[in-house]
């Protein structure tokens, strides 16, 4: 994902960065969380799952919902820290049945382009707002 981003970096003007959502995306989303807000998401996760709002509301009612589920595909999904490497290769242990706990390329790719798109449709609805 990183060298998609610094591609699209690449590409882009500058001024279409931070609209695009750029910033957003790939292993820069967690620069800002604390390691205690990492343990409290993974806590979350064994939890609750990927119910984000139900992690939000009983372990990091500090941080938005959004900012969990970009937390979760940018950072955790891909496996870009140690704390979700570690997370994976436990799962694999419980459910050996599963034929990989690496995320396929397909499912980061499609949450890249959710996440443009979204980003987009977000500043075409404000470009048409008088």
């Amino acid at each position: 994902m990183a060298l998609g981003r610094a591609a699209l970096e690449d590409a882009l003007p500058r001024s279409a960065h931070k609209p695009l959502g750029l910033p957003l995306m790939g292993d820069a989303v967690g620069q800002d969380w604390t390691d205690a807000e990492a343990q409290q998401f993974e806590e979350g996760m064994l939890t609750h799952g990927r119910d984000f709002p139900a992690i939000r509301k009983q372990f990091l009612p500090q941080r938005e919902t959004e900012h969990l589920v970009l937390y979760y595909y940018n950072v955790w999904k891909t496996q870009s820290t140690a704390r979700a490497q570690a997370w994976y290769f436990r799962l694999a242990e419980v459910r050996p049945s599963s034929t990989s706990v690496q995320p396929r390329a397909i499912d980061v790719m499609l949450a890249v382009l959710v996440h443009v798109l979204h980003l987009a449709l977000c500043m075409h609805v404000q470009a048409d707002e008088p």
